[in-house]
């Protein structure tokens, strides 16, 4: 399945905030996988928490049966969307960020009005577009 087809699916869901370490989350991982929860889909708060959730699933041949997404474009995360493990990862971009908080905090002192709420996108890597992004670096 891939992210395509996720838009068109109504799919059980897992969201995983366990932890920033991987060996937390493989634990947990792993029971909720003994639990015999149903669902399709393990949403990582960040990539750490995605690759925990990944080799849970690999331990007890799971992989197949569950996409698995990140938050961060971490090069562990583009290395495994690589290998086909991971399905997507949310790259946020701290450049970006600094830049529109530097570019509102000037306004600001200026005496502009500024929004309440900055919206700033995030890119979602996936395998189609993985050639795009530096492997070894953040996004």
């Amino acid at each position: 399945m891939t992210f395509s087809t996720l838009q068109k699916v109504k799919l059980n869901a897992v969201f995983c905030y366990i932890a920033c370490d991987v060996s937390i989350t493989l634990a947990e991982q792993t029971s909720t996988i003994y639990e015999k929860k149903n669902y399709d889909v393990v949403m990582g708060g960040n990539d750490p928490i995605a690759l925990g959730c990944i080799a849970a699933m690999q331990m007890t041949d799971k992989t197949d049966q569950v996409m698995v997404y990140g938050v961060d474009g971490s090069p562990d995360g583009k290395a495994m969307i690589k290998a086909g493990f991971l399905e997507g990862t949310a790259a946020q971009s701290p450049i970006k960020i600094g830049e529109k908080a530097v570019q509102t905090a000037y306004s600001y002192l200026a005496g502009e009005t500024v929004k309440k709420h900055v919206t700033i996108p995030v890119e979602l890597i996936t395998a189609d577009n993985l050639k795009f992004y530096d492997m070894t670096g953040w996004q």
